[in-house]
């Protein structure tokens, strides 16, 4: 899950919407995972009696995982974009000629 974040947390972005939706998204298969095994025993012989809620929140949970990392890769170059963009502003490139040597000087602000 972190590698998916990874350009929000570079820009200083801790807690993203699509990591919240992932997190979200791994409860409600938990949840549809523990719900599917306490209405049908595996060891005990009993008959299942299935709702049918398990799938129901395993689906929806699959889908806000999916849903969050959909989210976190299409936003997290255009949050890593401005924040490197925030510090280029603080970075000057110019041309530096003396009698005997051209190059350039860069000066920066940290």
């Amino acid at each position: 899950m972190e590698g998916l974040s990874f350009g929000h947390w570079y820009a200083h972005s801790l807690a993203t919407r699509g990591l919240a939706l992932r997190a979200a998204g791994i409860v409600g298969v938990m949840l549809g995972v523990t719900v599917a095994l306490a209405e049908c025993p595996l060891f005990s012989g009993d008959e299942c009696r299935e709702s049918g809620f398990a799938p129901v929140l395993m689906v929806a949970g699959a889908g806000l995982f999916i849903g969050g990392t959909i989210d976190d890769i299409a936003t997290a170059p255009g949050r890593a974009r401005r924040y490197n963009q925030g510090l280029l502003s603080d970075v000057t490139v110019m041309p530096v000629l003396s009698r005997d040597v051209g190059g350039m000087a860069m000066t920066g602000r940290f």
